[in-house]
């Protein structure tokens, strides 16, 4: 290599490199932050059966709903289990809670 600087091929290459990487990192940034919503929202659903219990408790609601986020969630106890539901893309999820722990 001469001293006159950067060649073609060269920064064709860097080029490449970069791309390269730059590529691969994309889906991977992209399933880190599906993966961090997923856990945001199982995170609200539990938040929201602490809450209803103490409603439960202190009030003796056996219904409710409540908005996290612009998500509604609706909770329901039937005096052995405490459900929550709620709409993710557009498909109905629950998550219910017992004595023993989530069903």
């Amino acid at each position: 290599m001469d001293n006159k600087g950067i060649s073609f091929v060269e920064t064709l290459l860097t080029l490449v490199i970069i791309l390269t990487l730059t590529g691969s990192l994309i889906p991977l940034s992209f399933k880190q932050q599906q993966s961090l919503f997923l856990k945001e929202i199982d995170l609200h659903s539990s938040q929201v059966a602490y809450n209803a219990a103490k409603q439960i408790v202190y009030a003796g609601s056996n219904s409710g709903t409540e908005t996290i986020d612009n998500t509604i969630y609706h909770w329901s106890f039937d005096g052995r289990k405490l459900c929550v539901s709620y709409e993710l893309f557009e498909k109905d999820e629950n998550k219910c809670f017992t004595e023993e722990g989530v069903l």
